[in-house]
């Protein structure tokens, strides 16, 4: 999940380039994904996102994954459709 990937590069201090670097995605692509867990966890900021994340990290390495899977279905449908 591009998703959790991004996360953990958030955690790490990356920006969206250099997110999209490191996975061979555009910076565009980075910033969906990471606005993407943002929401997910509600984080209300970048900021908490990256401590969430770390904080995470260090509870469990599998403990991210549970968490963004955990809040996938209470994502409410946006009306944007995703291609």
């Amino acid at each position: 999940m591009r998703e959790i990937e991004a996360l953990r590069l958030v955690a790490t201090g990356c920006c969206d380039a250099e997110i999209a670097g490191r996975l061979g995605i555009s910076e565009s692509t980075a910033h969906k994904h990471v606005e993407s867990a943002r929401r997910r966890l509600n984080a209300k900021s970048r900021a908490e996102l990256a401590a969430l994340g770390v904080s995470l990290a260090l509870a469990s390495p599998t403990a991210v994954e549970r968490k963004i899977t955990a809040e996938a279905p209470r994502m409410a449908y946006s009306g944007h459709s995703h291609k």
